[in-house]
């Protein structure tokens, strides 16, 4: 799945989108860090605070996607991986779903983000394995 960035100003998401949940409170001027027109790699979908995020490694990208809204996107190639999966993760009561649609290892370990994020050799070389896939899709 690829995604082309139409926009990364926050004024083109919806009038309730919880900016100062994502960025607190200095949220004056901020951009997400996209290049608008630039065609990006989908390594995730999820649902949170009733919207969908696409996973993609933006412009500030070290080794990890994050979770940026689909509203700055449109869909340049839909097509998907056969080899991802569907699952809901356990939120413990945080109001969103747990909705992951990825490769099976992310959707297998409701952690595994988690683990990715913080540079866990395991996550970080299955992520990156993935990453070469899906960028030469």
């Amino acid at each position: 799945m690829k995604v082309r960035c139409t926009s990364n100003s926050p004024k083109d998401l919806p009038n309730d989108f919880p900016l100062k949940r994502i960025w607190g409170e200095d949220t004056e001027g901020r951009r997400f860090p996209l290049l608008v027109g630039k065609e990006y790699a989908v390594y995730g979908v999820t649902i949170t605070l009733g919207l969908v995020w696409y996973y993609v490694r933006d412009e500030e990208f070290v080794y990890y996607p994050v979770w940026t809204p689909s509203n700055l996107f449109e869909i340049s190639d839909s097509s998907l991986p056969k080899s991802w999966r569907v699952g809901i993760h356990d939120t413990r009561g945080r109001d969103d779903v747990g909705f992951i649609l990825s490769f099976p290892e992310w959707v297998a370990d409701k952690y595994f983000y988690d683990k990715l994020t913080d540079g866990n050799d395991e996550q970080v070389s299955i992520f990156n394995g993935y990453r070469k896939l899906l960028d030469d899709a």
